[in-house]
């Protein structure tokens, strides 16, 4: 008899990448969004699966009942349908999915926002406005997925494979000739280079200076050029860093 193996599965989801869906009528806007979307995952190194509707029918509702979707770009008019209602039926199946509005029509923003949409965008569209939304929907949907998959990293310490989980990680440190891992439990300590563990951690993780990258969800608060981690630990945001690091946090859906 097949044995379901729980880990696997949770892995293979994971893996699998973000899901995002875009719905539009108008066949122009969805295949610009498209690119969008195609050219936003590559410029931040995120493996996603991109799929484009130009009608709310059989086949998308099929599609929606049968996949987790992560992030939703929506139109608002619709022939069959308006994109606050499809918001919602897809918010049942996926009530963790990301959703940002993109519509010519200004009197919906508030509807929208009632349900906890990311963003709202205007006609004709802002690339910069999109890609910042994109980033936001990408740390929100790679948070949900840590937390219900529980991803893990694996490393070598004194010639022994080690695996933790993402989330428990509060900071890495780069010291001498190693890596310090902290967690809530224990320190950890690697001769891979913390550039080398950074490129393998999850964007809900942030590289504040030359020797330390936070896990974004335990920022207590931003203040000036510092950062302050829930534990109590302070560390100084590094010139370089900080236009990066502010935008990060200020996007960040705590």
């Amino acid at each position: 008899m097949y044995k379901r193996n729980k880990r696997r599965d949770k892995a293979l989801a994971y893996n699998m990448g973000i899901n995002i869906i875009i719905c539009d009528e108008d066949r122009i806007s969805l295949k610009i969004n498209t690119t969008y979307m195609e050219e936003f995952s590559q410029k931040y190194k995120v493996k996603t699966n991109i799929n484009p509707f130009d009608t709310v029918d059989d086949s998308f509702y099929q599609y929606i009942s049968k996949n987790t979707i992560d992030i939703a770009l929506l139109d608002i008019d619709f022939k069959n349908c308006d994109g606050i209602h499809l918001a919602k039926d897809i918010q049942k199946k996926n009530p963790w999915v990301s959703i940002i509005f993109i519509t010519e029509r200004a009197e919906y923003a508030l509807e929208a926002f009632n349900l906890l949409a990311v963003g709202f965008i205007q006609k004709p569209i802002k690339q910069l406005k999109l890609e910042k939304l994109f980033a936001r929907c990408v740390i929100q949907a790679q948070s949900m997925k840590s937390r219900r998959f529980g991803t893990n990293i694996d490393f070598t310490v004194n010639k022994t494979s080690v695996s933790i989980r993402q989330a428990s990680i509060l900071y890495l440190e780069k010291l001498q000739q190693k890596t310090r891992i902290i967690t809530a439990q224990k320190q950890y300590e690697t001769y891979e280079t913390l550039t080398s563990i950074e490129n393998r951690l999850e964007t809900s993780f942030l590289r504040v200076n030359q020797s330390i990258i936070v896990n974004i969800q335990q920022i207590a608060s931003l203040e000036q050029n510092t950062i302050f981690l829930s534990t109590g630990e302070s560390f100084k945001i590094g010139r370089s860093y900080a236009k990066k690091v502010k935008e990060a946090y200020a996007n960040y859906p705590f």
